[in-house]
């Protein structure tokens, strides 16, 4: 044997220095796979706008043993009351900036991503429950047709947008087709007092994984009365009313399992 080694010696650590990255490639390949762990910061967002029902979550992502490219993430939300579940997917990529004038958003529509392991990602989602929302076009759109044909019968020669708002808009409040939107779009706001089970669901491809982290939160009765006049701010806005105001938001805390 010793003769053997001392014969072969060089040869053997020159085949095994050529082997060792291919046998460890396979290593992290097919028995190392990567992992996202997923963490939470801030509070919960909880809203209700002409997107349809919203949740904003951001936290961070952290990727073990290999890089993995994230193709889509979506939110299933399970009320505790009753056991209804809707499906959140992601809408918007949202990143807060201080200026000296403040805080601003900036918004990117969502786009897969890789994850390495080198550097956790940030994360800002604003998450929409689009089948809510395309239940909402057809009301929306329906305020819209009947807004606009009044303020085209309305003008009389006066060319002034605010103008026209202002002095038609109590008219039109009252009308039997925003009375109508209005009742739609609050039944469709199904945001109610109580326990709310979330799971953020991460999916990855090549290979193809689900990662998934679950908590829960409470919002109160106040929270969502707050939410509700939304309502008014949604129909204001599809008939492009100036506002002073702006949409109301529920932050409950994160609850572990």
């Amino acid at each position: 044997m010793r003769e053997f080694i001392t014969k072969h010696g060089v040869l053997i650590v020159a085949v095994l220095g050529l082997v060792q990255p291919w046998l460890l490639a396979m290593w992290r390949k097919f028995f190392r796979k990567g992992k996202v762990d997923i963490f939470s910061s801030g509070p919960i967002e909880i809203g209700y706008s002409t997107f349809g029902p919203t949740i904003g979550l951001n936290g961070t992502f952290r990727c073990i043993n290999q890089a993995l490219f994230v193709n889509s993430i979506n939110l299933e939300v399970i009320k505790q009351k009753d056991g209804s579940r809707h499906l959140f997917e992601w809408g918007v990529f949202r990143s807060q900036k201080l200026t000296h004038k403040g805080e601003e958003a900036e918004f990117e529509l969502p786009y897969g991503f890789i994850l390495s392991t080198s550097q956790p990602k940030r994360y800002n989602i604003v998450f929409f429950d689009t089948s809510t929302r395309d239940e909402m076009q057809n009301i929306i759109r329906k305020v819209k047709e009947e807004w606009e044909k009044l303020i085209s019968e309305s003008q009389k020669g006066i060319t002034t947008p605010e103008i026209i708002s202002k002095k038609y808009y109590d008219e039109f409040f009252n009308s039997q087709v925003h009375v109508k939107a209005y009742t739609k779009l609050d039944r469709l706001c199904y945001w109610e007092s109580g326990e709310y089970l979330i799971k953020l669901k991460v999916y990855t491809s090549k290979p193809n994984q689900l990662f998934e982290k679950r908590w829960k939160f409470r919002i109160t009765e106040e929270q969502v009365n707050g939410i509700r006049l939304n309502v008014v701010k949604i129909l204001q806005d599809i008939c492009m009313i100036p506002s002073y105001g702006s949409y109301n938001f529920a932050y409950p805390s994160y609850e572990k399992i």
